[in-house]
Parts: C-alpha cells; structure tokens; sequence
C-alpha cells in the first residue's frame, strides 16, 4: 500500500513555488482572499458628490486655460523679441 502520510505543513521556498505544480504543499490553503465587493467598500461609501466633482473639473480647465494663455503670451514676446534684436543688431 502507499504511504499517504501528511507532510508537515511548511511552506515551500518562493523560488521554488512556481516551478513545481501541483505545490506539494497546503500553505497556500490557510489563507482567504479579501472581499473586494466594490459597492461596499470604503471608496465608494464616503464618496464624494457629483457637484465637487464637476467644481474641481471647472477648476482644471480654468487653470489649464490660464496657463496656456501665458505660455502663448511668454512665446510670442519671445519670437518678437528675437526678430526685433536680429533686425537691429
């Protein structure tokens, strides 16, 4: 008859684990997986309201605008300015 003795449970050595399978040992069957229900969790409970949102959206885009209408202003200097120095210089 075959020896079907349980084997102590030690977990294997992690470079080792994927070269062997089936895994000869039971380790991995202690642990559970998380509950990853996402309508539950913390994330979408607290969350915040649709209005601050579409605030802070308004807020990117009026910044972004501003520093694009600076950046457009600093170049167009800066293009004048060259060719007026190559004109007179």
């Amino acid at each position: 008859m075959a020896d079907f003795k349980k084997k102590a449970n030690v977990p294997m050595h992690p470079k080792q684990s994927m070269s062997m399978y089936p895994r000869p040992d039971s380790a991995y069957c202690q642990r559970s997986s998380l509950n990853f229900d996402m309508m539950r969790t913390r994330i979408f409970v607290n969350r915040k309201d649709a209005h601050t949102e579409a605030y802070l959206w308004v807020a990117h885009c009026v910044i972004g605008i501003f520093i694009a209408t600076i950046t457009f202003t600093m170049t167009t200097i800066e293009d004048e300015l060259a060719a007026f120095r190559q004109e007179f210089i």
